[in-house]
């Protein structure tokens, strides 16, 4: 891993052991204890380091991944090539380690002794070079995907709210609509519903164990976690649904103008979207899940009533395991009396 590049999903290749074997007799050992910085970001040294035991733990600023390195994988060469570049990245022993440092002197016998071996390992950083360039324009495109659809959310919104009305009906955090925006458009929603005689649906969603990520990671981490989820309800609601955060991690969407189907097939992607969004922060990637429950709406049912039956689905959701959606049985929805 370069701590002067980007992060990427694969495990970085291992120097060769040629390579290796030439670097051992070069440098000076660094033996840190855990949780000791090797360097901070934007620190300027024209030094690389390879990992021959422990483990180090590579992190950049604005949610860009982290990475961890083991034996037999070097970090910081872009700072050594060029000459005191400054540093993107900060890295930290996690755990006890040794290092072997690789400074422009030591640099230089390589070059003088080896340099078939000295090719192989400026090769190997121009190729992770251009591994992290193209990662970081698949992260650009996908973060103007995702700047794109929040402008159209926001534009939505526009339409049934004036500037006053926005600040007092939505989520500072997430960028979701509010309880108080719920509770003042689900009454022309159900009637909507009625007067078309359109179906309606509600699901509720749920982060799992989310009260273990604030006590383990603490509360910023865990607001962080509820911003990511109120982007992945906006990537996959539609313009005419209300995804709405009623309060700590809980979350309403009034799904308009849908059948069950359509409505069971929108909280299967949510689910699964929740599942694959990259929750990384600095110090953690963490394994984020949600339940979820979700019912139809009954001709002439009151917003309690569905409330209150789509609760129950959500409790069913976490009894059950979590990591799910319930719906209420088909049954039920048809043979239901009105509330």
């Amino acid at each position: 891993m370069n701590a002067d590049g980007l992060g990427s999903h694969q495990q970085r290749s291992l120097l060769s052991k040629p390579v290796l074997d030439h670097l051992a007799g070069l440098g000076q050992v660094r033996r840190l204890a855990a949780g000791q910085t090797i360097f901070e970001q934007g620190s300027r040294d024209e030094t690389m380091y390879i990992v021959e035991s422990g483990t180090v733990e590579i992190s950049f600023n604005q949610g860009r991944e982290h990475k961890r390195l083991g034996p037999g994988e070097m970090f910081g060469e872009l700072a050594l090539i060029t000459g005191g570049h400054a540093r993107t990245a900060s890295a930290v022993a996690v755990a006890p380690s040794t290092l072997r440092e690789i400074d422009q002197r030591a640099f230089e016998a390589l070059l003088t002794t080896a340099p078939a071996e000295s090719v192989a390992l400026m090769r190997s950083t121009c190729a992770y070079l251009l591994e992290s360039e193209q990662e970081l324009i698949a992260s650009l495109r996908r973060r103007n995907r995702e700047l794109k659809q929040t402008l159209d959310y926001l534009r939505r919104t526009k339409e049934d709210l004036d500037i006053k009305e926005l600040l007092t009906r939505t989520d500072e955090l997430t960028g979701l609509y509010n309880r108080r925006c719920l509770n003042h458009r689900v009454g022309p929603l159900l009637e909507e519903a009625r007067l078309k005689g359109a179906d309606l649906a509600l699901i509720l969603v749920d982060i799992d164990g989310f009260k273990q990520v604030n006590d383990r990671y603490g509360h910023h981490s865990g607001d962080i976690v509820l911003s990511k989820l109120g982007a992945v309800l906006r990537t996959q609601v539609r313009g005419t649904d209300l995804p709405c955060r009623i309060g700590g991690d809980e979350f309403a969407v009034l799904l308009a103008e849908i059948d069950r189907s359509a409505a069971r097939a929108l909280t299967a992607r949510i689910l699964d979207a929740v599942r694959t969004y990259p929750f990384d922060m600095v110090g953690a990637s963490l394994q984020i899940t949600c339940s979820i429950g979700g019912a139809m709406y009954h001709a002439d049912e009151t917003w309690e009533c569905l409330y209150q039956r789509t609760d129950q689905l959500l409790y069913k959701a976490k009894q059950s395991g979590r990591d799910r959606v319930v719906w209420e049985p088909e049954s039920e929805q048809r043979d239901a009396p009105p509330a």
